[in-house]
């Protein structure tokens, strides 16, 4: 009698202690992003489902620099996008038109700033919201950046996620 008595008691915790692990979302759901897919000027798409591709801060899309590249209005050199530590800048390469084979400064911002440099046009251009440093790979404001070279972005959400279109005004 005291056998059964103790193998419902346990039996008893275990159900109570599965009912309570699984009122516990898991780490993986809490790390689960919205799908978003990014239709560029030239036609290429992309689609961003991984943690690190992008950022949602202050209301504002935030973009993993590796995917800016094309938005800018010049050829962006191979391996063309890096930070550099010790000023705390991302800069993207364009090609040297120049110098064939060759790469030159073509973009640059720092961490916080809100503002960027595109050497290419020999222009600083204000923006709404600062690049940001974040597990090691700096986010910037899409919106802003794709506008201020005269492309219009656009947010359409639907149950499969949402889709970003950005379309050139400059064709």
């Amino acid at each position: 009698m005291k056998r059964r008595r103790y193998l419902s008691i346990c039996v008893g915790a275990v159900f109570a202690l599965a009912c309570f692990a699984s009122s516990i979302p898991s780490a993986h759901a809490e790390n689960k992003v919205e799908p978003i897919a990014i239709h560029y000027p030239d036609g290429y798409n992309t689609k961003l489902d991984n943690q690190g591709d992008y950022r949602i801060e202050n209301g504002r899309f935030m973009l993993w620099a590796g995917y800016v590249a094309r938005i800018l209005p010049f050829a962006v050199a191979s391996k063309g996008v890096y930070y550099l530590n010790n000023v705390q800048t991302l800069q993207i390469d364009t090609i040297d038109l120049d110098a064939p084979g060759e790469r030159r400064k073509g973009f640059t911002i720092a961490i916080g700033e809100k503002k960027f440099t595109d050497y290419v046009r020999n222009q600083t251009i204000a923006i709404s919201q600062p690049a940001e440093l974040i597990n090691g790979r700096v986010y910037v404001p899409l919106r802003t950046i794709a506008e201020a070279y005269g492309s219009v972005v656009q947010y359409t959400k639907s149950s499969n996620g949402t889709t970003i279109s950005i379309q050139s005004s400059n064709k």
